[in-house]
């Protein structure tokens, strides 16, 4: 229970919310067609664009309420206006930050993710904008997650399972969870009351539709938001309740700080989704519908009228953000001098925080931690690393966590070593190894050199790039020996942060010359140069060269001729003697396996003294 209701200098405690109503299976234990039966049942809840909110209706999935006697019953200490109105903000009051995370779902190959970085930008900016007079701020993080089940999510089944499967740190961070959200007919997003007992756990957060997020709608975040923060919808007083029973609210209501919504400075109103007041007359007074909230972001208008909060709908979110979601505010805050850099990266980290703190422990998720407020560390191996501290505090632990803080970088584009012969058009896969999700890549190459080389095509076809609807011969100079491909998104996919091969490319080496090999190289010409176009930044990454190699079969030495003798011994001194590699791999794979070992050597014996056949160029 709260001991004072003096918001700025009292100690705050969680409580234990009184519930009147009574708890059922969870979701979890819905069969889908059940979950979708119910959901389905709430047709005033869908609006005539075919979407709405069904946070009441998930709410009531899993906690039904007997609305038989027209109870309106309190869920916690918020509920009271006495205690609601001492947390209404003032202007000057200090900024409360509230952490959320965004799980956003893309196809199993990355593509096609439901909302791109940009927009999802220009919606977590449009969100603080509408809360910034409430006082209340949102620090956010995201992720793409490429899983096709949960792109499209239809009913509760999908629904529960993408959260028990992806939900990051449910206490101490609002989840966000973004694809295609249905019942096959009906679109909507859905949140979860501070009060629901899944609040906190991973069946927590907030369900969002991707078409009621920007660049389609730019108010349902903080709709559904307000949802988490303890705000019924406006129309919770008529549409949500027992008709003219207990907890109604007629247009002439003088007890709304008891009923409804709790708010007494919203009107009484009726699901509308128009952007004008509510019409008609109330059928339990007889009163008419005025003046209504079409401009409220907890009605049901359109979004573009959504473009307010009451002042008493600020003192709940402020109140019940303390009192139950204490674990979602940024308690502690974390910063570092250098966010990226060539690995091993040095950074120096501070830590802020009103808290009197007992203990601080550090982890730098590469093994490493400490135990002090301002920690120096390095990270050694390349990679995208997450941040986090837990504070000891005579009222308990915080954690904050800050998700790919530390870039330390060693992004590689590497052209291999392919031995072949002339006249055969012969394949180099490019391999790309990108920590960061990118939305191009850069690929000058040549092939001048000592040899006659041609240069035939490129293919992404098997590929971890083949999805990219952007894939251009930018630049091709034969004259010159070299050419540029670029290969790019459509603006919202992008190449997920692996590694692996990005561009195959095809060359025939029309004349030897008289040499052995002949360089295959990324190079910079012109504007051109390698390189990966990230949403955090653009990469030059190292370049690793290939060459292109003359394989002569069972010349392991590298002598240029055999195979003799020699090239026998040399083999087992490599292989028994710890002796020097073959200069060209492919001339030791005798056998044409792809691996040098004890077969090649039974496979060259077997050719030279027993009448065997004849070595082969391997694929090494």
């Amino acid at each position: 229970m709260f001991m004072s209701p003096d918001k700025k200098n009292h100690k705050q405690t969680s409580v234990q919310v009184c519930l009147t109503v009574l708890l059922v299976l969870p979701l979890m234990m819905l069969t889908a067609s059940d979950a979708l039966a119910d959901i389905a049942g709430k047709p005033e809840h869908v609006g005539p664009l075919g979407d709405g909110c069904f946070t009441q209706v998930m709410y009531e999935l899993n906690n039904p309420v007997d609305k038989s006697d027209g109870r309106c019953p309190q869920y916690g200490i918020c509920d009271d206006p006495g205690v609601r109105d001492t947390w209404i903000p003032a202007v000057d009051d200090p900024i409360k930050v509230v952490r959320i995370y965004f799980n956003i779902f893309t196809e199993d190959n990355g593509s096609n993710p439901a909302i791109s970085v940009a927009h999802l930008q220009e919606g977590v900016d449009a969100m603080n904008d509408q809360y910034l007079g409430l006082r209340i701020q949102f620090d956010y993080d995201y992720r793409y997650i490429a899983d096709s089940r949960f792109r499209d999510m239809d009913g509760g089944g999908d629904f529960y399972q993408a959260k028990a499967l992806y939900a990051l740190d449910p206490e101490s961070q609002c989840n966000f969870f973004v694809g295609s959200v249905h019942d096959g007919n009906s679109y909507f997003s859905y949140g979860c009351f501070p009060w629901d007992p899944d609040c906190l756990t991973a069946q927590g957060g907030i369900m969002m539709n991707l078409t009621q997020m920007p660049p389609y709608n730019y108010s349902t975040m903080s709709h559904e938001m307000g949802h988490n923060l303890g705000l019924w919808h406006t129309h919770h007083g008529v549409a949500e309740v027992t008709e003219c029973g207990n907890c109604y609210e007629s247009p002439l209501a003088f007890d709304r700080d008891y009923t409804g919504d709790l708010c007494s400075d919203t009107y009484p109103t009726p699901i509308t989704w128009s952007c004008s007041p509510a019409s008609g007359t109330d059928v339990c007074s007889g009163n008419p519908w005025s003046p209504g909230e079409p401009n409220n972001i907890m009605s049901y208008s359109p979004w573009e009228c959504r473009i307010n909060f009451s002042q008493q709908q600020g003192g709940r979110m402020q109140c019940w953000s303390t009192d139950v979601l204490d674990g979602w505010l940024a308690v502690v805050e974390i910063a570092s001098d250098v966010v990226e850099g060539p690995a091993p990266l040095d950074v120096n980290f501070t830590a802020t925080t009103e808290k009197t703190v007992l203990d601080w422990s550090w982890d730098f998720n590469d093994g490493g931690g400490a135990d002090q407020q301002n920690p120096s560390h390095t990270f050694v191996k390349p990679g995208l690393y997450d941040v986090s501290v837990t504070i000891e505090t005579p009222e308990g632990p915080y954690f904050r966590i800050s998700r790919e803080m530390i870039w330390a970088q060693g992004d590689t584009l590497k052209i291999p070593e392919v031995a072949s012969t002339v006249g055969i058009s012969t394949r180099f896969d490019v391999y790309a190894v990108n920590s960061l999700p990118l939305a191009e890549l850069w690929i000058p190459f040549t092939w001048a050199g000592q040899m006659d080389m041609q240069y035939d095509s490129a293919t992404t076809t098997g590929l971890r790039t083949e999805f990219m609807p952007d894939q251009q011969l930018v630049s091709y100079s034969p004259s010159n020996d070299r050419a540029t491909y670029r290969l790019r998104t459509n603006g919202i996919n992008e190449l997920l942060a692996d590694s692996g091969a990005v561009l195959s490319l095809w060359f025939t080496c029309l004349s030897d010359q008289g040499y052995d090999s002949s360089p295959i190289s990324l190079t910079s010409y012109s504007s051109y140069t390698p390189k990966y176009v990230a949403r955090r930044a653009e990469v030059a990454p190292v370049e690793l060269n290939g060459m292109f190699q003359i394989c002569k079969a069972g010349d392991v030495d590298g002598s240029g001729f055999g195979p003799f003798i020699d090239d026998l011994v040399y083999m087992v001194d490599y292989m028994f003697n710890q002796g020097p590699p073959p200069p060209i791999m492919a001339n030791a794979d005798v056998d044409g396996s792809g691996s040098l070992d004890i077969a090649d050597l039974v496979y060259l014996v077997d050719y030279m003294f027993n009448a065997g056949p004849a070595p082969v160029c391997g694929t090494i």
